[in-house]
């Protein structure tokens, strides 16, 4: 059984050339390692790790299919988290509890008018920590 994800409206090339980034970066660690074995070949990398990859297939600028990478999450779902429940808190509320969430920095920069962005801008960042 494969699944896909077709998605449309969106630049699809850009996850392909992704994609063949996140392969080449895997090959380059990988051929590190298996050189480290000689002993004048540079240090081993400490852990093995990998980037996932997916096969994107392009079929117009704005339109393709992509393999479904399973047991995966999403950036936004990470670092904001999915619902309500504890087990769906995100990063941010996890590291930083008594700052703003990410609604109210919406709401607060969304409401304010177009002369005041900039210093808006400065406001939300001083109750929004990164967590990343």
């Amino acid at each position: 059984e494969y699944r896909q994800l077709v998605k449309g409206e969106d630049e699809i090339r850009q996850d392909a050339i992704m994609s063949q980034v996140f392969k080449f970066v895997n090959n380059l660690m990988l051929r590190k390692r298996s050189s480290s074995d000689q002993k004048t070949g540079p240090k081993p990398f400490p852990h093995k790790l990998a980037m996932a990859t997916y096969n994107v297939v392009p079929l117009s600028p704005a339109s393709g299919v992509l393999e479904w990478v399973e047991n995966t999450s999403a950036f936004g779902d990470v670092i904001m988290g999915r619902g309500s429940r504890s087990s769906d808190v995100g990063l941010h509320a996890r590291y930083y509890p008594d700052e703003w969430n990410h609604h109210l920095c919406k709401r607060h920069f969304v409401d304010s008018p177009p002369s005041l962005k900039r210093e808006t801008f400065d406001v939300v960042c001083r109750h929004f920590s990164p967590c990343f």
